[in-house]
């Protein structure tokens, strides 16, 4: 059963991730990182292109990144560009720190592309 969960230390929801199943080992940055490129993958590709075009171009500026619709989670997070933004995480994480949480599954059901650009933005 998938995990929706948010490491200690995110700010605004921006690192709420969905781990596919409780991990046995720590919790690394590198597999956070795949989780995370997948919600924002998942959050663009439920957009229409005309939709999502406004924030990709904003978030272009803003960041100096082509942001492809089809790669916007794999662009943001393999820039680097999201750790300062994401709040305070430390990696690993103990796996008995991760459950799941509702408040974490109600962000990701309720996932705009548009709101996380903008929080992100800021």
């Amino acid at each position: 059963m998938p995990i929706a969960w948010t490491p200690p230390g995110s700010q605004w929801g921006l690192g709420t991730v969905e781990l596919r199943e409780q991990p046995t080992k720590p919790l690394t940055w590198e597999q956070y990182s795949l989780a995370l490129m997948g919600r924002i993958n998942r959050m663009a590709a439920k957009e229409t292109p005309e939709e999502a075009a406004w924030w990709l171009e904003e978030a272009e500026l803003q960041t100096n990144l082509t942001l492809p619709q089809t790669q916007v989670g794999d662009v943001l997070v393999g820039s680097g560009i999201l750790e300062g933004k994401l709040g305070d995480l430390t990696f690993p994480v103990d796996p008995k720190e991760i459950r799941h949480e509702p408040e974490a599954q109600a962000t990701l059901d309720e996932d705009k592309l548009e709101d996380y650009l903008s929080l992100m933005l800021r």
